[in-house]
């Protein structure tokens, strides 16, 4: 394959990457049934989505970088097969809000700007990644979306 061509359908490679035994990740494989939609500082109706609760405990580090992967299937194996490129525009939209939460929080329920500590806004694409430097002792929380309410899919959310 051309460079060229490889430019025009893909915009992110992985080659064999490898975690040093100091990083950890885990996986979540979900599903969007159905989304509440993109995120929206005038509705906390996609904060009914699937939220993902996590608090950074390391007493050796102050802060760590913290890696996120929002992933879709593939539109290319799926039923029916007849997809053609560009593909971008017949992926569903996605994007994730990454927030600060308060300690006795389990759940964030109200979108509140100050907490907001990153945003991948919603795009046609596979993969979203993005990282930030999470604190010791606070809580965080991912909450991936799609751009329309109603849509469904199933996505691999990796920190």
């Amino acid at each position: 394959m051309k460079i060229a061509d490889f430019m025009k359908y893909f915009n992110q490679l992985t080659i064999c990457r490898g975690l040093a035994k100091s990083w950890y990740e885990v996986r979540y494989q979900e599903s969007f049934k159905p989304s509440q939609g993109p995120m929206s500082t005038k509705t906390r109706e996609w904060l009914d989505n699937n939220q993902y609760i996590f608090t950074f405990d390391n007493p050796e580090v102050k802060t760590a970088r913290v890696n996120v992967k929002l992933e879709q299937a593939d539109i290319r194996m799926l039923e029916p097969k007849d997809h053609q490129p560009p593909y971008n525009e017949k992926r569903m939209k996605i994007g994730f809000a990454i927030l600060g939460m308060g300690k006795a929080q389990d759940k964030v329920v109200s979108f509140e700007p100050k907490r907001l500590l990153k945003i991948m806004k919603q795009q046609g694409t596979r993969i979203l990644t993005c990282s930030f430097a999470a604190e010791t002792g606070k809580k965080y929380a991912i909450v991936p979306f799609t751009g329309k309410k109603g849509e469904e899919g199933s996505y691999t959310l990796t920190l």
